[in-house]
């Protein structure tokens, strides 16, 4: 008896490499001169850009830096101070990533940051930073079937639904709005802090391209002109979309991962008008699902038929799901002293247990 398969390839990205790194910053820095003496730190914050993503042999880097401003009282010299300065990172993923350059995706964040004064003319400034480093290459496996139906051959089929990676793409885009505090805030005289958080609330794949839009929750902490400090926060709308390789007809998936690498906003001279200036690199990753159908078993009644079968392996993921998570945390100061302050979410541990992670 002789049989005739059909090749078909399944196309997809093999995720060769996903760990978090972590890496602490320091950096001291001396007061101008055109600035009174340090007595106390009030705070400090902290935004990481990124300037370059790198792709070796024997590993991949991320390069950036944090742009930090502390904020310190003079004591009896006058108004809060407001120091800035630049902290330059570089992570790194040793692995062998192979000869072919494959696509990434990279995500860092801030786990802390402190200052403190060394002397009244000099201050410390330390950022803990995260980052979260995938790698991925492209693969592709061989499945075979029988065309058409053998006679005196009984064959089992089972169908299987596997959800992969598609592709990767990039893109960079630019925010850029003017915007007005209103009329209930009090007008600027300096800006101390700036942050910038994207949510995004709709991520879909529409034929060849990749499209996502959200907010830029944008937090500032300023300086009115009666010396006050003062916060405030804006919703800035955005809505973009990447070219994919291919067009999809199916139900795929886009995940999308935002890297800062650019954020500045300025204030006009009457307190009121701001210019936001933030750069994005957006990576989308399209999870697409594909059927692949099996032989899982066959025999006959009028000959002798002895199948062979080989393990197919595909990492194929199982699940994903989105929670929601409220934290707390309590003080024990009065009541008004605390103004601003900040919240530092790490990435997700897995943990595998048994059967479950």
């Amino acid at each position: 008896m002789e049989l005739e398969f059909q090749q078909k390839m399944t196309n997809y990205l093999k995720k060769t490499l996903s760990q978090v790194q972590n890496q602490e910053e320091t950096l001291e820095t001396v007061i101008p001169d055109s600035m009174p003496d340090a007595q106390r730190i009030l705070g400090c914050w902290g935004n990481p850009v990124i300037r370059s993503r790198e792709w070796r042999t024997g590993g991949m880097t991320l390069s950036g830096g944090v742009e930090a401003r502390v904020l310190y009282d003079p004591g009896e010299e006058g108004t809060p101070q407001l120091l800035e300065m630049y902290l330059p990172f570089s992570l790194s993923w040793e692995q062998d990533m192979g000869p072919e350059e494959g696509p990434m995706i990279h995500d860092c964040r801030i786990r802390g940051m402190d200052a403190r004064i060394v002397n009244s003319r000099k201050i410390l400034v330390r950022v803990n930073l995260t980052a979260k480093g995938e790698a991925f290459c492209r693969a592709q496996e061989p499945l075979f079937s029988l065309a058409e139906p053998v006679e005196g051959l009984e064959l089992l089929r089972e169908r299987f639904s596997v959800v992969l990676p598609a592709e990767i793409q990039e893109k960079t885009f630019l925010v850029d709005e003017d915007l007005e505090l209103p009329a209930t805030c009090p007008e600027m005289e300096k800006l101390l802090r700036v942050s910038a958080q994207p949510e995004l609330t709709d991520q879909k794949v529409l034929g060849g391209k990749g499209v996502f839009k959200g907010f830029l929750l944008l937090h500032m902490l300023y300086l009115s002109r009666e010396g006050k400090l003062c916060t405030w926060d804006f919703d800035v709308p955005m809505s973009q979309f990447a070219e994919l390789e291919r067009i999809y007809d199916n139900e795929e998936e886009l995940q999308v991962t935002l890297l800062l690498s650019a954020l500045e906003l300025t204030a006009e001279e009457d307190g009121r008008r701001l210019r936001l200036r933030c750069s994005y690199i957006a990576q989308c990753q399209v999870i697409a699902r594909t059927e692949i159908e099996a032989l899982k078993d066959a025999y006959s009644l009028s000959r002798e038929a002895v199948p062979a079968f080989r393990d197919l392996e595909l990492p194929s993921r199982l699940d994903r799901q989105s929670l929601r998570c409220q934290g707390e945390f309590s003080m024990p100061i009065p009541a008004g002293v605390l103004i601003d302050g900040a919240f530092y979410p790490e990435f997700p541990r897995t943990v595998r247990s048994a059967e479950t992670v």
